[in-house]
């Protein structure tokens, strides 16, 4: 356990309850920011069991993005992709690059990155 997860007793007698709370929690928790200025939320993380969907090649037409994964093919329409790649010309979607790892998209000539995972 970190350090700074471990009790305290001298701090503990003057520590409010939602201190307690959080000296008591495990190293799974992670701490985030939350979209207000100063303010923390705890979160707590969470074990997938499922695997991750990766690209294995990409394809584009005029029509639409085709993916290829482990489970096939899928034709995705350029208005379903992202409002960037719906407004791009068919060289600009043309020039996708496939991340190495298989996660992700890009597209240098407009600045768009998506993640395979959430277009299917």
């Amino acid at each position: 356990m970190p350090s700074w997860l471990m009790p305290n007793p001298a701090k503990e007698a003057v520590a409010t309850d939602a201190h307690k709370a959080l000296l008591g929690m495990s190293p799974q928790h992670i701490f985030a920011k939350s979209s207000r200025l100063g303010a923390n939320t705890w979160e707590s993380t969470v074990d997938s069991k499922t695997k991750p969907v990766l690209a294995r090649s990409i394809a584009t037409t005029p029509e639409a993005l085709i993916v290829t994964t482990e489970a096939g093919s899928v034709s995705i329409p350029w208005d379903q992709c992202s409002v960037r790649l719906a407004r791009a010309s068919f060289v600009e979607r043309s020039r996708a690059e496939l991340s190495p790892s298989g996660y992700g998209i890009h597209w240098r000539l407009i600045d768009e990155e998506l993640a395979v995972g959430p277009l299917l």
